[in-house]
């Protein structure tokens, strides 16, 4: 038992409430793909995939460990954030919107600025939104009000001026 899936079972057991074993299945796949990359050192596409699958899911469990895996995968093997990337691209605004949370301080910096970038330019308003949230810089550089071409051009000014 790898230490992601030993983690996640003793939360799942903690965790007050009903149980929601398909949930908590989902999620141990995702941690099991996780342990698998750590066990083997190497970065792993299919596990990818499958961090990706739980951190695209509607189910709040699921995507509450997918994304931390997935962040956790993005610090450890940076050539992660392309699948973060590949969310962005997805037709559904509910996965876009699930690729912003997992935008991470470990992502290098000119990707992370891209990433928000092209949340900031989404066609979901829910998703440009949350795109300065992700970061926390919505306080510091934008109101959400001003989510308009000026203003998002102006969050990425000052985000690329912070190099």
């Amino acid at each position: 038992m790898g230490t992601e899936r030993k983690h996640y079972e003793q939360w799942f057991a903690k965790c007050r409430g009903p149980r929601h074993p398909a949930d908590e299945a989902a999620a141990l796949i995702a941690a099991d793909a996780s342990d698998q990359m750590q066990a083997s050192g190497k970065y792993s596409e299919a596990s990818v995939d499958k961090l990706v699958d739980a951190a695209s899911s509607p189910r709040g469990l699921v995507w509450n460990c997918g994304a931390d895996l997935l962040c956790a995968a993005v610090r450890r093997w940076p050539q992660t954030s392309a699948a973060i990337a590949n969310m962005l691209k997805s037709r559904h605004a509910k996965i876009r919107l699930r690729a912003i949370s997992c935008i991470t301080n470990a992502m290098p910096r000119p990707t992370k600025i891209q990433r928000i970038t092209d949340g900031l330019v989404d066609k979901s308003g829910t998703v440009r939104a949350q795109s300065p949230v992700s970061d926390g810089i919505s306080s510091k550089f934008v109101d959400k009000k001003d989510l308009t071409p000026r203003g998002i051009a102006k969050v990425v000014s000052e985000l690329k001026k912070e190099d």
